[in-house]
C-alpha cells in the first residue's frame, strides 16, 4: 500500500527521446541542399535515439535505439554540432 509521501517521493519516468531532437529539425530550410544535408543528420540522430524503425530515422539501420547514457548524449551532441557545420558549408559565400 502506498501513502501519501511515497507518492511525493518518486521520481518522473525518463523521456523516452532525447531533448537534442529538436534541434535536428530540417523543414523551415529553404534551399533543397539545405534540406537534403540536414535531413540526413536527423535521420541518423533519430535512428540512435529512437530506433530505426521510427518514421523519423529514414533509410538509417542501426537496429534498435543505442541505450540510453552519458555517451549516446555525446554522441547526438556532435552529430548536431556536425550538422550545423554541414549545413553551413552548404550556404553561399558572403558578398564583401
Amino acid at each position: 500500500m502506498t501513502t501519501p509521501s511515497d507518492a511525493s517521493t518518486s521520481t518522473p519516468a525518463a523521456p523516452l527521446t532525447d531533448d537534442a531532437l529538436q534541434y535536428f529539425s530540417y523543414g523551415h530550410l529553404p534551399d533543397t541542399q539545405l534540406r537534403a544535408v540536414s535531413k540526413a543528420f536527423s535521420d541518423l540522430a533519430h535512428a540512435l535515439s529512437l530506433g530505426d524503425n521510427a518514421p523519423e530515422a529514414g533509410n538509417v539501420t542501426l537496429g534498435g535505439p543505442v541505450p540510453r547514457c552519458p555517451q549516446r548524449t555525446l554522441a547526438l551532441n556532435h552529430l548536431l554540432s556536425a550538422k550545423d557545420a554541414a549545413v553551413r558549408a552548404c550556404l553561399p559565400p558572403k558578398k564583401k
